[in-house]
């Protein structure tokens, strides 16, 4: 009689416990109403959007187990989490997720939504926006399409690829914290070329100061065809066209303020009618560029030359005056 009680209250322990896990797992997962308030200030299908947010904002990943359709939360060969603090701050923050992911399915997985998204490229939508006309997103497909990673990868490699449609934000055109910008670019590179330590692989062990290199500038700054009419280039070149010579970036013509500066550079220049102090302050350009310690020698030099004249003049004078 008291093992049975025992049981019994054992089990009711045990079920009492995965309840509870339950409902605080479900508590955590669920935003509080303060923080969607602040997303809906930002986009108008929030609600909407809590539809698809309330599982894949979850703390498992959803996938699925290789070669069946049972969701497996050790197998994150496709994850499908998506935070709501990172979709909200992405350049697609006022979008709504059906508008991508059309006509869901119960099924688990739901491929048929996820490869119709998928099959997107950014200018099915871009390229027909008025207010984007200008960012000239046909001539960036056309340069996508002959780069080397198209090229060479084009079963694999799509917009989404560098360009995470729930995560992306644009960060060049933050004029005011160019690292950071140059930090964020950088990493989407560093993501698929991460077999590598970028400060210490071959193909750029030639570049004096290394790291100060890759804190200063864009892979794509020296990766890249450039072209005037984009903000960003996308044509990625094969390695061995890369930039190598110094006098490219360190130049009064410097290719940087066709790439990196470029924002700043239309800025200014239409204001101002010149660029400069921008550009000067962070790259050194030959026979632009002023060198504190140069600076010294020559006005100590210029100094003693006057200074020996001066005594030279006055001894001069002295001895004239005594014939």
């Amino acid at each position: 009689m008291r093992k049975r009680i025992f049981n019994n209250f054992f089990l009711f322990l045990i079920s009492f416990i995965i309840l509870l896990g339950s409902v605080s797992d479900a508590l955590i997962k669920q935003p509080d109403d303060q923080k969607l308030e602040l997303f809906r200030q930002v986009s108008k299908y929030v609600d909407e959007n809590e539809h698809c947010f309330k599982c894949h904002a979850g703390v498992t990943d959803l996938t699925e187990q290789e070669g069946t359709d049972v969701p497996d939360s050790s197998n994150v060969k496709k994850p499908q989490v998506i935070t709501r603090q990172e979709f909200y701050k992405s350049n697609h923050r006022s979008l709504a997720c059906l508008g991508c992911h059309a006509d869901p399915t119960p099924e688990f997985p739901d491929r048929t939504s996820k490869e119709a998204a998928a099959s997107k490229t950014c200018t099915d939508c871009h390229q027909h926006i008025k207010d984007h006309q200008h960012y000239q997103f046909a001539v960036i497909e056309e340069e996508y399409l002959q780069s080397v990673h198209h090229q060479k990868k084009q079963s694999e490699f799509s917009c989404w690829k560098c360009h995470d449609p729930h995560k992306y934000k644009i960060s060049i055109r933050n004029t005011e914290n160019l690292p950071v910008a140059i930090a964020y670019d950088n990493e989407i590179c560093i993501s698929c070329h991460k077999n590598a330590n970028p400060f210490s692989i071959k193909m750029h062990i030639w570049l004096p100061e290394l790291e100060k290199h890759f804190r200063s500038v864009r892979c794509i700054d020296c990766h890249t065809k450039i072209n005037k009419n984009v903000l960003v280039a996308h044509m990625v070149l094969p390695k061995e066209k890369a930039v190598k010579r110094c006098s490219e970036c360190h130049s009064q013509n410097s290719i940087l303020l066709t790439t990196l500066y470029k924002q700043q550079y239309d800025e200014i220049v239409v204001k101002s009618g010149f660029f400069n102090s921008v550009v000067m302050k962070d790259v050194y350009i030959v026979g632009g560029n002023r060198s504190e310690t140069l600076n010294i020698i020559c006005l100590t030099f210029f100094g003693l030359t006057f200074t020996v004249m001066i005594i030279h003049m006055i001894l001069r004078i002295a001895k004239k005056s005594k014939i």
